[in-house]
């Protein structure tokens, strides 16, 4: 996989070819149709950087040398940075599944991080165990998205169409951490069966929390709310769950 050829996608004998499957797959993971050749752009310069023989020669080290080394650009905004980590996890972790793929701490740059510390393998272990096992789960800004978006794999088709619309990353965590909420209040009821009943009382805490939402329900599940009226609270004297 190391040229796209958008005009001959596929092989001779009609198979697809690997560049075929990334495209899928990009599809699959709701990434917008205007951004996918950035995506197939990110996985191009990183393969003409690193030109390694077969993804599976790829080390996690080399990955996140090549992160460390974008983050260092200050002709990148924040949101072609996360673009950059999304379309290489995409392509080392969902579609090749190479062992580099799995060393790599994507949640770190994952949440927009531009710079490395020394010490980062030490601090991302401390940091996971804490928010794992002593952190409050309601608590904004807790680094539990790889956590949250097992649970609800939507969280993460949700994050990806937020940075591909260029919002801020203050803004992308603040929509995944209400929208986590909104999913936990609803407990176990499908995502289909989700509609104005639920959004009304959930969005009782605060303005936030509507807006929040209702991004989920126009942009992912393509149903935007109607009819839903957002009461703002004092987030501090009541809770969502």
């Amino acid at each position: 996989m190391s040229e796209v050829n958008t005009a001959k996608p596929r092989r001779e004998d009609g198979s697809p070819s690997n560049w075929d499957r990334y495209l899928d797959l990009l599809i699959r993971r709701q990434v917008p149709a205007k951004f996918r050749q950035w995506y197939i752009r990110r996985v191009e310069d990183f393969l003409k950087e690193l030109k390694p023989a077969a993804l599976s020669a790829l080390t996690a080290d080399q990955v996140t040398d090549y992160l460390r080394r974008m983050s260092a650009r200050s002709d990148l905004a924040d949101w072609q940075m996360r673009q950059i980590v999304d379309a290489l996890r995409l392509l080392l972790v969902d579609l090749a599944q190479v062992p580099a793929g799995k060393g790599v701490d994507w949640d770190y740059w994952w949440e927009g991080q531009r710079t490395l510390p020394p010490e980062h393998a030490t601090i991302a272990r401390s940091t996971a165990m804490r928010a794992e096992d002593g952190a409050d789960p309601r608590a904004i800004g807790v680094p539990r998205f790889s956590r949250s978006a097992r649970t609800f794999p939507i969280l993460e088709d949700l994050a990806r169409t937020i940075r591909a619309m260029q919002y801020s990353i203050r803004t992308e965590q603040s929509y995944v951490d209400w929208c986590h909420r909104f999913l936990l209040f609803c407990g176990s009821k499908p995502l289909d069966a989700l509609g104005v009943p639920d959004v009304q009382r959930f969005s009782k805490t605060q303005s936030l929390a509507y807006n929040a939402v209702a991004f989920l329900f126009k942009h992912l599940l393509e149903r935007p709310l109607e009819g839903v009226k957002a009461i703002s609270a004092n987030f501090h004297t009541r809770r969502l769950c």
